[in-house]
């Protein structure tokens, strides 16, 4: 009778510190094993604010769903859905033909003098299905810059280049000509054409960068 007794004393010893142990887990998990946190509340720490929705197609095929946030400094990011196919190919295939160099080097880099006026064409073609004169994205800009290479340094005179609103259609391509004036004091040499795509959100409130890379490569020398 005793050990009976003992038994079952020691068995409810056992069930309370079973008890206790679930009950400490739990504090420490509020939402237990069974419930994982939100997508939401994990990826979202203070500061970030919720601006829309976004869906976009890609030409192979590929889906993305997501959220637009602001973070606590004003910037609009692109949130992807856990559950969506994610990739990372440019929203615009980007490149630029220039179109009256003096000649070419034996690598193919174009050449012009100083003092020329330097036509060239860019060639946007948008990979995505997403307008970009609606909620939230209002509209895209384009900006090219003349940058001596490697340093990235501006080039003197017009070398800057702006394109707002920048107009192409889903899965549309463009093809934008421009000219700079190189100036005849000009320091001879390498250079690139930097080109950049941006779009704005929320009436204008909100820019971030799309696409941003050397679409061209260019040198000059002194005339002969």
């Amino acid at each position: 009778m005793v050990n009976d007794m003992n038994k079952y004393m020691f068995s409810i010893i056992v069930l309370m510190l079973l008890l206790l142990v679930t009950s400490c887990s739990k504090i420490s998990n509020p939402l237990g094993s069974d419930n994982p946190p939100d997508s939401q509340t994990s990826i979202s720490p203070s500061g970030i604010e919720y601006v829309g929705d976004y869906t976009f197609y890609g030409k192979d095929g590929s889906l993305e769903t997501g959220k637009l946030i602001k973070d606590d400094k004003g910037h609009i990011k692109l949130l992807p859905d856990r559950s969506a196919s994610s990739y990372s190919n440019w929203w615009f295939d980007i490149s630029v033909n220039y179109l009256n160099p003096r000649y070419y080097t034996p690598d193919g880099i174009p050449v012009y003098y100083l003092g020329d006026e330097a036509k060239y064409q860019i060639a946007l073609d948008y990979k995505r299905g997403f307008p970009l004169n609606l909620y939230p994205i209002l509209y895209a800009k384009m900006q090219t810059d003349q940058v001596y290479y490697p340093s990235l340094v501006h080039l003197p005179g017009q070398s800057i280049k702006i394109y707002d609103p920048l107009l192409i259609a889903p899965y549309g391509y463009v093809e934008i000509n421009d000219s700079y004036n190189i100036p005849p004091g000009m320091i001879p040499g390498s250079h690139a054409t930097l080109v950049s795509v941006m779009i704005e959100v929320l009436e204008g409130r909100f820019e971030f960068l799309i696409a941003s890379g050397v679409g061209g490569m260019w040198d000059t020398t002194v005339p002969e």
